[in-house]
């Protein structure tokens, strides 16, 4: 799928250690790190296995046979490590190796770039048969975490959060298209905060809330699994419907953003120095208030909204005019490229009513701070538009 480096916004980091149940005879250890979405959907994760983690070169015989989709992903990284899977001879059969630090490296990095299945999956590679465990079996799970709360389900929680766009933003992570620590909250939160703070997405929290491991075996009960099961459809849809609405706003805001060619001249700078435009209200807020809107609109009225309702409120609120704040020329300051970047990261800023330069912080070098009062100390001819922006933005950061 293809997609637009505007979907990213305001993500959340974490990073998860993983470890076998105790007294397992296949030793795995591994750090995970994930991204997500504001709205809870997995963007992006990767996983570092650790000393001490073992591989079992024992296949299920019906691998052999079948020659399914585990037994080639095996194949090919075992033929990376010089060795060969075998048959295993009886169900307890095991021929485990403790990987060194170089079959470590070779293996983290083949699931980096070439690994695009669950991470539950990943324990079925290194021990050559179906991972045990399940929502309903918990304690059967091979992959703990430490997250006491939900350390039995963690992964295949995880795994429900999925998004199609998952392989893609893969690609581009490796091949240094994409750096996704650019687009991280300025408020990190632990992980059950985040999933208590998903209030657009009920869904997710209550599956959170049905895979706790003190709660988890009311899901041997039939209706209440049926009722999980319903909750893990509601949870995808959920997140394909939020998918297409980002995917939509972030088109929308690539166009606009090409409206306007010519860069304006609101400050006087030397000639020899080179200028952009720079927001005054920045494109993620325009974009983050049309997300919010849209998306406040949809679980409101979800049966409908995908299909002609999605067109109809975007004429009815009238939301190009409102993402028409990307390209209004009253929107917009020139400054050089290292001074733009000190405003989006909230130096500065020109106060609404009067177009004066605030410095937020001490956290500017003297030679910039001097640069801007030489020739940005006001803004002239400041109209009732750019007001506006500016005030909106002052409220934003709360001077």
């Amino acid at each position: 799928m293809k997609f637009n480096v505007d979907l990213f916004e305001n993500l959340q980091k974490f990073n998860f250690q993983l470890h076998s149940k105790v007294n397992s005879k296949n030793v795995f250890k591994a750090n995970l790190t994930c991204y997500f979405s504001q709205f809870g959907s997995l963007l992006y994760w990767n996983i570092e296995l650790l000393e001490n983690t073992t591989l079992d070169l024992c296949s299920t015989p019906n691998w052999f046979k079948n020659k399914n989709h585990n037994f080639e992903q095996r194949k090919i990284f075992l033929q990376l490590l010089n060795y060969k899977q075998i048959p295993r001879k009886t169900r307890s059969s095991k021929e485990n190796i403790v990987l060194n630090s170089n079959e470590l490296k070779i293996l983290n990095k083949w699931f980096k770039d070439e690994y695009f299945g669950s991470i539950k999956n990943i324990g079925a590679l290194l021990k050559g048969n179906n991972p045990a465990g399940s929502y309903h079996q918990p304690f059967s799970s091979e992959i703990k975490t430490n997250i006491k709360r939900i350390e039995n389900n963690l992964i295949m929680f995880i795994d429900i959060l999925n998004t199609s766009l998952t392989k893609e933003i893969k690609k581009m992570v490796n091949t240094k298209q994409l750096n996704l620590d650019n687009y991280l909250s300025e408020k990190p939160m632990k992980f059950e905060e985040f999933i208590n703070s998903l209030d657009n997405n009920s869904a997710i929290k209550a599956t959170f809330e049905f895979v706790e491991s003190e709660k988890v075996l009311s899901l041997k009960n039939t209706i209440e699994r049926k009722k999980f099961n319903e909750l893990k459809k509601l949870i995808k849809s959920k997140i394909d419907n939020f998918s297409q609405i980002e995917e939509y706003v972030a088109n929308e805001c690539t166009k606009a953003r090409s409206k306007l060619k010519k860069i304006v001249q609101i400050f006087q700078w030397e000639k020899f120095m080179k200028t952009e435009n720079a927001h005054i209200y920045p494109v993620y807020l325009i974009k983050r208030e049309t997300l919010d809107f849209l998306k406040n609109e949809y679980l409101k009225n979800q049966s409908d909204f995908f299909r002609e309702k999605l067109n109809f409120l975007i004429k009815k609120l009238n939301l190009n005019n409102k993402l028409s704040e990307i390209y209004d020329i009253n929107n917009f300051l020139n400054l050089p490229p290292n001074l733009h970047k000190l405003y989006d990261t909230k130096k500065f800023f020109w106060d609404y009513k009067k177009g004066e330069l605030t410095f937020i912080n001490n956290q500017i070098s003297n030679s910039d701070k001097t640069l801007l009062l030489q020739h940005a100390k006001v803004i002239d001819n400041l109209n009732d538009k750019m007001q506006k922006y500016l005030k909106k933005y002052q409220d934003f950061l709360k001077f």
